[in-house]
């Protein structure tokens, strides 16, 4: 079976990410000494209400490879082929948690893409996947054409 994960930058609705079983790995939000996980401690409202008192601008860090790590561990107990596909490399270091992350199983079938975007480019190119998986492609086809895809994002 073929399985994604992505991250909160994929921006991908929480229903959906349910309904087609991809683990979004949360984001580092910091204001000031103060870490949240994306969506998980701090709720977009919070985000807001927050981000109207900070004296300063909050800075963002990317998942602990340990939080990729958790993403994969059942997918790989399972067998299953992993499309791990993340923010551009250049504005995150997600796609380096991931292939720390994805070190920890050096048996297992897991493919990392930086898709060179973020928002809601990253979240199509999820869906797509997520579509493509249900339409029976091979991994090997859907890294190749979310590949395709990588030049024409905005």
């Amino acid at each position: 079976m073929i399985r994604i994960v992505t991250d909160t930058t994929s921006g991908l609705p929480p229903d959906l990410a349910r309904r087609y079983g991809i683990p979004v790995t949360p984001q580092v939000i910091i204001f000031g000494e103060e870490e949240y996980l994306e969506l998980e401690e701090l709720s977009v409202s919070e985000f807001m209400r927050k981000l109207t008192s900070a004296d300063e601008l909050p800075k963002t860090a990317a998942p602990a490879p340990a939080a990729l790590e958790e993403a994969y561990r059942p997918f790989v107990a399972a067998g299953d082929t992993i499309l791990s596909i993340h923010p551009s490399a250049e504005l995150s270091g997600t796609v380096r948690s991931a292939v720390v992350a994805a070190q920890s199983f050096p048996d297992a079938d897991i493919r990392i893409l930086d898709t060179r975007t973020i928002g809601a480019p990253l979240g199509r190119m999820v869906m797509l996947a997520a579509h493509w998986v249900e339409e029976g492609q091979s991994a090997e086809e859907i890294m190749a054409r979310l590949q395709a895809l990588i030049p024409r994002q905005r």
